[in-house]
């Protein structure tokens, strides 16, 4: 039997021991979902004009009042909740999607 002093010690020890693997562990998953993400995006093309590159692709909602989160700030969750809101956008590259924001250009989806 442990005294409790050396109970508390070991208890202490697991918890440190353990913390640093699940830490480890939730950041290889969230690598993994980010990776998933990326080969997604690269799958992707602008509505309007066809611009494949992944770094200039952006998610526009079509209905604003359904929007849950910014596409970009789900990076990390569930690729099902991800998808559930790309469901409510179309893919504009980054110029077209502020021509649409200005008004220059209208979707014509």
């Amino acid at each position: 039997m442990l005294s409790p002093e050396a109970k508390k010690k070991y208890i202490h020890q697991w918890y440190l021991d353990h913390i640093v693997q699940r830490k480890i562990d939730a950041h290889r998953d969230t690598l993994k979902k980010r990776a998933d993400f990326d080969a997604y995006k690269k799958t992707l093309k602008c509505a309007i004009c066809g611009e494949t590159a992944t770094e200039c692709l952006d998610f526009h909602h079509l209905n604003p009042e359904e929007k849950d989160n910014c596409v970009s700030a789900l990076r990390g969750y569930s690729m099902k909740r991800v998808m559930r809101e790309v469901a409510k956008c179309v893919v504009l590259c980054a110029n077209c999607h502020r021509k649409v924001h200005s008004g220059r250009i209208k979707l014509g989806l």
